[in-house]
């Protein structure tokens, strides 16, 4: 939510730790070519001259994401697409049409109720090959579940408990902390 106003900062969120973690041979593989014109970008002390031509970078990303494909599988994970800022929303786009080329999936999660846009979820649904799941609301066996498997569980009754996640995967994961604030399972 607070990359909303930073040009590819979702994109940055995703790919520069990555990018990071690579020795100094493989990062110039990996941003060689096509790709680039997203090391400026993806270096972290610029916008990489986005603002001009926003085409020209949405290709360099993708041939970051096929380089990294060419090395190992890829899994693209984003939560809440609608907090996105657009050129981040417009590069999974973009991905997503070329995504049948390269070793890489994509799992996009965002509310229901946000509303639609040319580069929104309801546009990645209708590439082909992508597919949409409405997920219920967590099941009170569910949380029972998710509390018997807690490291650290706060003492709260099972009734408070239950009113007060009320479905919610966030809000139970957050109650059920360990006293360490460790999410559950870590």
């Amino acid at each position: 939510e607070l990359e909303q106003d930073f040009a590819f900062g979702g994109v940055r969120l995703l790919l520069e730790p990555v990018i990071a973690r690579l020795d100094e041979p493989t990062r110039r593989r990996l941003l060689a070519g096509a790709a680039s014109r997203a090391a400026a970008l993806l270096d972290g002390d610029n916008d990489g001259g986005v603002a001009g031509d926003l085409p020209t970078m949405l290709h360099s990303l993708h041939w970051v994401v096929a380089n990294l494909a060419d090395v190992r599988p890829v899994l693209v994970l984003v939560d809440d697409l609608q907090w996105l800022d657009q050129p981040s929303r417009r590069f999974l786009l973009h991905l997503g049409r070329r995504i049948g080329d390269v070793a890489v999936a994509a799992v996009v999660a965002s509310r229901p109720e946000e509303p639609a846009g040319e580069d929104g979820a309801d546009a990645l649904l209708r590439l082909p090959g992508a597919a949409g799941f409405d997920l219920a609301p967590l099941s009170d066996e569910a949380v029972l579940t998710l509390r018997r498997h807690a490291p650290g569980a706060v003492g709260i009754a099972e009734a408070g408990l239950l009113r007060l996640v009320g479905g919610n995967p966030l809000v139970a994961t957050q109650l059920l902390a360990g006293g360490d604030g460790a999410p559950l399972g870590g």
